[in-house]
């Protein structure tokens, strides 16, 4: 049970990590990289002097902290995986936390096998809450605004008067869509936070139905799943704001996210230290390529997650935002590095090059859902709304062999809902396949 001493301390945290970022969002490129080569040495001497699996890296490598001197040595290091902290928990532990300090916490395995992990009690929500604040304050929230909460929770909806939130399943978004909508009219909002997919699926039932389009949202929060463009320009269309976007995960050791002024992704120097590198482990410095996002968590003492490889890929940029923030961006969050499809001759294409397909192709689609059980087969289940015919099915068939050929034998089946594989986000694909994770 958390004490009342417990919730003030977090409380207090929270705000003093607020206040600090007030400031720090306006430093220098220069001031963020010092700050966050400092935070970086004592995360490294603290993991050398008191995590077992990191002394052992160091002393294995020939290295002590001290020799990581700039952001560029840490590829000294040896990349942490998903599957090493599966092998190694109890030595990523810090032996200097006390048990009733750590909180047990368990990745949503939407990817695959979750990983299980442990963060400080209270401190890693009070972080979480002071970057998500500075980051919602771009789109002008304030604590006072009523919000709109679409989440994976198994209750319809509940109500939290503290933080003026209605919250709204995700999951029964698809079997009552009209009667969100009405709640959400009657609530009046002023911005809505989502998983892309909801949002996108109840825009695209707004737009089927030909509903008036819901006014008075000043901007719609995204987390959760990468945003592809198709989502983010109906969204934008049928709310009449615009989309901000989160990325982070369950480990707890990344947070970025986009601004009034671009879409590129904002990552919080304060918060970890970026890597984007190639399928070699080359850092990755050219404009535009993508590569595997690789973290290095700043606060992450209890359980340190040091160039940790995400499985996240990303597109690299070295443009400055006009926001006049000088943090470094990521240009998109293209997706899970195995996101992909094997087509008949083996090859692997992208999950996004066939949900841009099926987007360019939807009109009367209003979601889907990719599976893939036999190599170079190809099977998709699709909710409809009562304008779809069979006409529109045989020439999104027809469309789809165009374009891509004997690649894949495609079968298309209608569903009232789809598979969740260890979340209750929206999986576009379920990929049965056991395939190798290279980029293409």
């Amino acid at each position: 049970m958390v004490s009342i001493t417990n919730i003030i301390i977090s409380c207090k945290r929270q705000l003093s990590i607020y206040n600090f970022l007030k400031k720090s969002q306006e430093w220098s490129r220069k001031k963020l990289e010092k700050y966050q080569m400092d935070k970086l040495s004592r995360l490294l001497i603290h993991s050398y002097d008191n995590v077992p699996y990191y002394k052992k890296i160091f002393d294995k490598s020939n290295l002590k902290p001290r020799d990581i001197k700039s952001i560029k040595d840490l590829q000294k290091l040896p990349f942490l995986t998903r599957d090493i902290v599966r092998r190694n928990k109890e030595e990523l532990i810090a032996r200097n936390y006390p048990r009733n300090r750590l909180e047990y916490k368990t990745t949503s395995g939407t990817t695959g096998e979750p990983i299980s992990f442990y963060v400080e009690k209270g401190v890693w929500l009070a972080n979480h809450l002071a970057y998500n604040k500075i980051y919602m304050e771009r789109a002008g929230y304030n604590k006072w605004d009523k919000m709109i909460s679409f989440l994976g929770i198994e209750k319809e909806s509940r109500y939290h008067p503290f933080f003026r939130t209605l919250e709204l399943s995700s999951i029964h978004l698809l079997k009552k869509p009209d009667e969100y909508i009405k709640r959400i009219r009657k609530f009046k909002p002023k911005f809505i936070t989502s998983y892309p997919s909801a949002a996108y699926f109840l825009s695209k039932y707004i737009r089927e139905k030909e509903l008036d389009k819901i006014d008075g949202i000043k901007a719609v929060f995204c987390h959760g799943e990468p945003v592809y463009e198709w989502e983010k320009k109906l969204i934008e269309e049928v709310f009449r704001c615009r989309l901000y976007d989160i990325y982070g995960h369950g480990e707890k050791s990344i947070f970025a996210g986009t601004c009034e002024k671009s879409y590129y992704y904002h990552v919080f120097s304060e918060y970890y230290v970026m890597e984007i590198v190639d399928d070699d482990g080359n850092i990755i410095t050219e404009e535009g390529k993508t590569g595997e996002i690789v973290v290095t968590g700043l606060h992450s003492y209890a359980f340190p997650f040091i160039r940790y490889k995400t499985g996240d890929i990303g597109v690299y940029s070295a443009d400055k935002c006009d926001c006049g923030r000088e943090y470094p961006l990521i240009k998109r969050i293209v997706g899970r590095k195995c996101d992909f499809l094997v087509s008949r001759n083996k090859d692997l294409v992208y999950l996004i090059i066939l949900n841009d397909f099926i987007a360019e192709n939807s009109k009367g689609i209003l979601m889907w859902q990719w599976r893939q059980e036999k190599v170079g087969k190809l099977n998709l289940d699709i909710l409809v709304c009562d304008t779809f015919s069979d006409d529109m099915l045989r020439d999104i068939k027809n469309r789809f062999y165009s374009r891509f050929g004997d690649a894949f034998e495609l079968d298309v089946n209608y569903v009232d809902d789809f598979v969740r594989r260890g979340t209750r986000k929206h999986n576009f694909l379920i990929q049965n396949l056991p395939i190798e994770c290279r980029l293409p």
